[in-house]
């Protein structure tokens, strides 16, 4: 019964590997390639050699292709989460707390002692305050990028976020 189970998934993954390949093929044809084409036949970018034109339109299909595969896999999850009671309802997210089933070795250990709830709290706000500090850390880059970006009336400069190391 297992080995059936596990063909029948291996052959659901192959023929999903082949409808995205079809789908990906035709989309590029025959709606992203046309569209690129008409996008970039306007006056501003006429002012480009065929390459850069080229260039362009290859990278603007890969990008919509990648947004249309985002999208779809966003929205196919969300109409599986939509399908759980607890999506739509916030109240039951922590129904049974702390009393579900826990998958970490470490965690289950845990759980048969009588600090288990005092350290999975100090667990959870050490994680909460280390997203806190990033966000903090990412808050004062973007800041940093936009005044920089303001300074130079909107001229592109080095990026903030990485090391600039003067080479001699």
């Amino acid at each position: 019964m297992m080995a059936v189970r596990s063909a029948e998934a291996v052959s659901v993954a192959l023929l999903f590997a082949l409808a995205f390949f079809c789908a990906r093929f035709l989309l590029d044809r025959l709606v992203y390639k046309p569209l690129a084409v008409y996008l970039f036949n306007v006056k501003p970018s006429m002012m480009m050699n065929d390459e850069a034109r080229q260039a362009k339109i290859v990278k603007f299909s890969e990008s919509i292709w990648k947004l249309t595969y985002y999208a779809s896999v966003q929205a196919w999850v969300l109409m599986i989460i939509k399908q759980e009671p607890w999506s739509l309802d916030t109240m039951q997210y922590f129904d049974g707390w702390p009393n579900q089933p826990i998958a970490f070795h470490s965690i289950t250990f845990l759980r048969r002692h009588s600090e288990f709830p005092t350290t999975l709290y100090y667990m959870f706000n050490t994680m909460l305050l280390t997203l806190l500090v990033f966000h903090m850390y990412w808050g004062k880059l973007i800041c940093m990028m936009i005044m920089r970006q303001l300074n130079n009336k909107g001229q592109v400069t080095d990026d903030v976020r990485s090391d600039s190391e003067d080479e001699d």
